[in-house]
């Protein structure tokens, strides 16, 4: 994964800093260093937080046939590595998650989860459905995660985030840090509102997104 420097330079506007210029990445400055020290770490989070639905996807899950399962459920899975926030099995049978493992009753289970894009040297390996992001020939700043699916909703969020951070850590600036989150919490708790009116519709016999992943 590349850093999205557009995202970033949003960023730092918001935070009230000047852009980045190219000296700057070259020579690794301290606000460079910043970046890279929080951009990925917010983006992780943020996946793992809340049902963004961009980043949704399903697979059918590997089974794990080598180690003993002593959990009540019949089937053990490996869990995907790219798997930020299981959201549910794709016949909403019961399951639980313990470690890297997901344990169900439900034979050739397919998960639907928020992906954060991970990769593994075996993932082909445990899922042959699995399609492998394109090799990128660039040098990347983060090796080992494809560059994430972010919409309109998802990219504000973040910029905001890591605006947040940046006001915080450079200007120590609490009042803006402050004013940058509630404006993050806002768009986050719109799309647990949007993801909780899709689960309901779904209750109600109608689509729900998840089902046209």
């Amino acid at each position: 994964m590349k850093i999205n420097k557009e995202l970033v330079n949003r960023a730092l506007e918001a935070a009230g800093q000047e852009q980045l210029n190219e000296e700057e990445i070259e020579n690794n400055s301290a606000r460079w260093r910043l970046i890279k020290d929080n951009y990925l770490a917010v983006i992780l989070t943020t996946l793992s937080k809340t049902s963004w639905a961009c980043a949704t996807t399903r697979r059918q899950l590997v089974e794990d046939e080598e180690t003993e399962n002593q959990t009540e459920y019949g089937y053990k899975y490996f869990l995907p590595v790219d798997c930020a926030k299981a959201e549910a099995l794709s016949d909403n049978s019961e399951y639980i998650i313990e470690g890297n493992y997901l344990y169900t009753n439900t034979p050739e289970a397919v998960l639907v989860f928020v992906s954060n894009g991970k990769s593994e040297s075996d993932i082909e390996s445990r899922s042959p459905e699995y399609e492998q992001p394109p090799i990128i020939e660039t040098p990347e700043d983060y090796p080992g995660y494809a560059e994430p699916n972010l919409d309109d909703k998802l990219k504000e969020y973040i910029e905001l985030q890591l605006a947040a951070k940046i006001a915080l850590k450079i200007t120590g600036d609490k009042q803006t840090f402050q004013l940058l989150y509630s404006q993050a919490v806002v768009i986050e708790d719109n799309v647990r509102k949007a993801s909780l009116e899709h689960a309901h519709s779904k209750e109600q016999g109608e689509e729900w997104w998840g089902d046209r992943i």
